[in-house]
């Protein structure tokens, strides 16, 4: 059986019948895997607050109270070509991991970016890690979805050695370790100043990116904005002025079209931002929040820092980060003296 991950499943149909065209006479059975949400960190417990901050190699798993949804869906190429449909089974974590494994042959398709990359690399990681360092073929910028170029690239197919993926995959491996360990001392360090604030015993998360966005919403003063504003001015956004606007590789501003939303949210749920008629603007908790926050916490050329790391050699950006986090997170752990 031959088997081709993809990470949409609008990918999976629109290559149905180029994947049939070259192997007409396999099995073919193309995998929709949408890993940006499907695992979750494990991190070190039982450790003492002294601990922190720390680094440390990043550790994950499936989630199976998120696997309810659509993470991997999988279609016959073939059902495909004769229906004009594309039937989809949605599969449960064994599935999956059986689906993988039985498969004789494996393409890579994925949406040609570090996240893309990345998520390829995990769910191998995840089910069948001998995977990770053999030379395995690749389909690259498979966008736009139009025939013909899709055949062409059937036709002129790559593979996992290549330099482009490589540089990708390492770009999509130093996010994920900033990601890992910004968590493991975010978890203890703010969130007990959030348990502080909030009087609860309840563990918080506070995001890289949701801290910088409440600076910023803090800063429009009396000039409350909207929900929209907000997302515009993280798809557009400026930092200290250090770095030129469009000097990103990878990164797209503050979070991606996806998360934007979900960080104003996660705002508001928390209590530290507030709606009122769709404008958005800091709690008195908030703002309490923020009067104990370190000043040098308020980072808004984190995104381009972030990005630039990613460009780095793995080794490198991995020592940059564990110098930038201790520091981040040290200061803020003696200021706050919980």
């Amino acid at each position: 059986m031959r088997l081709i991950i993809v990470e949409k499943p609008a990918v999976a149909r629109a290559l149905a019948k180029a994947a049939k065209a070259t192997w007409p006479d396999d099995e073919l059975i193309i995998l929709s895997a949408v890993t940006i949400t499907m695992v979750s960190f494990i991190l070190p417990r039982g450790l003492a607050y002294s601990s922190y901050p720390m680094t440390t190699e990043p550790q994950c798993k499936p989630d199976p109270e998120r696997w309810h949804e659509p993470h991997f869906e999988f279609c016959w190429a073939n059902e495909v070509i004769d229906t004009g449909l594309a039937p989809t089974i949605r599969l449960t974590i064994e599935a999956t991991s059986d689906l993988i494994n039985r498969a004789d042959h494996i393409v890579c398709a994925p949406d040609w970016d570090y996240s893309g990359v990345w998520g390829i690399e995990q769910v191998f990681k995840l089910f069948r890690p001998n995977l990770i360092d053999q030379d395995l073929p690749v389909i690259t910028n498979i966008w736009p979805l139009d025939g013909e170029a899709i055949a062409q690239r059937f036709s002129n197919m790559k593979t996992t050695k290549l330099f482009e993926y490589q540089t990708l995959k390492n770009a999509g491996r130093i996010k994920f370790y900033f990601d890992y360990n910004y968590a493991l001392n975010s978890l203890p360090v703010l969130g007990n100043l959030y348990r502080d604030v909030f009087e609860t015993d309840q563990p918080v998360f506070i995001s890289k990116y949701a801290l910088q966005t409440l600076f910023y919403v803090n800063e429009q003063g009396e000039k409350s904005i909207n929900r929209i504003e907000c997302d515009m001015a993280g798809h557009h956004w400026m930092g200290t002025g250090k770095y030129q606007v469009d000097s990103y590789r990878h990164l797209d501003g503050i979070g991606s079209p996806a998360s934007r939303l979900c960080i104003t949210r996660q705002l508001v749920s928390l209590g530290l931002c507030k709606l009122t008629e769709a404008k958005i603007s800091v709690t008195e908790k908030g703002l309490e929040f923020i009067a104990r926050l370190h000043e040098d916490t308020r980072d808004s050329d984190l995104p381009f820092r972030l990005d630039l790391w990613m460009e780095m050699p793995f080794e490198e950006a991995k020592s940059k980060i564990d110098t930038y986090l201790k520091t981040f997170f040290g200061k803020q752990k003696r200021y706050q003296k919980i």
